[in-house]
């Protein structure tokens, strides 16, 4: 019962949220502000499409830089735990966000709608989250190496690699004129966001024995 009621949170502001977000930006962000067109009806299907199936309604490439950057954020989060989709899914970044939450509030434990969550899965959260933001700029830094002579901007680069991590299919044009290393680097950004960085990580670690002795613990000073 948890499980639904974060994911139907989670995805119900994602929508509303993408949605706002984008005819906002699209229609006040844009160099000329002219963008009117842009109704809340293209802006609701593609804040859903960018986290799901890929298909857009409108120019991804005519897009402003901050609604490119708000998709990138939709398809890093992805779907949910149990479906198709990419992404570190909504649940993980559900549990991150209250992680934080229940740090600023002094709690020892992360809670969500009268639940505390267990620790294993706090830390599971983290790991996924942070290797698929170091997946994401390490993509993105060696496309930007391998595509130097292409002129590409920096934001559709990474947009390229935060479709691929995701599985979206979203683009801004500028795939069929990557080049082979740049094609390459896709493919196994695309790989890794089907698998899941954590499957991969476990794979790698599954002769590891887990320690059977603990260090002594010392305070020190983060922030």
């Amino acid at each position: 019962w948890l499980q639904t009621k974060i994911v139907l949170a989670v995805t119900a502001c994602l929508i509303v949220g993408g949605m706002v977000a984008l005819v906002f930006f699209e229609r006040y962000a844009g160099q000329d502000a002219a963008r009117k067109d842009f109704g809340f009806l293209d802006g609701l299907f593609q804040s859903v499409t960018a986290r799901t199936a890929g298909f857009n309604s409108v120019d991804i490439g005519a897009l402003t830089a901050a609604s490119k950057f708000i998709l990138i954020l939709l398809m890093f989060i992805g779907g949910s735990p149990g479906g198709t989709a990419g992404g570190i899914k909504t649940v993980t970044l559900a549990v991150v966000i209250m992680a934080v939450i229940a740090t600023l509030r002094k709690r020892d434990e992360v809670e969500m709608f009268g639940r505390s969550v267990r620790l294993v899965i706090v830390r599971r959260a983290i790991t996924i989250t942070v290797l698929f933001t170091v997946v994401l700029f390490a993509g993105t830094l060696v496309l930007s190496v391998t595509e130097r002579a292409n002129g590409f901007s920096m934001l559709d680069v990474m947009f390229e690699t935060g479709s691929a991590l995701g599985t979206v299919g979203l683009s801004t044009g500028i795939t069929p004129a990557l080049t082979t290393g740049g094609k390459l680097i896709i493919t196994v950004v695309m790989l890794i966001g089907r698998l899941g960085p954590l499957t991969l990580l476990a794979s790698v670690t599954f002769n590891l024995k887990p320690a059977r002795y603990s260090y002594p613990d010392e305070a020190i000073i983060v922030g």
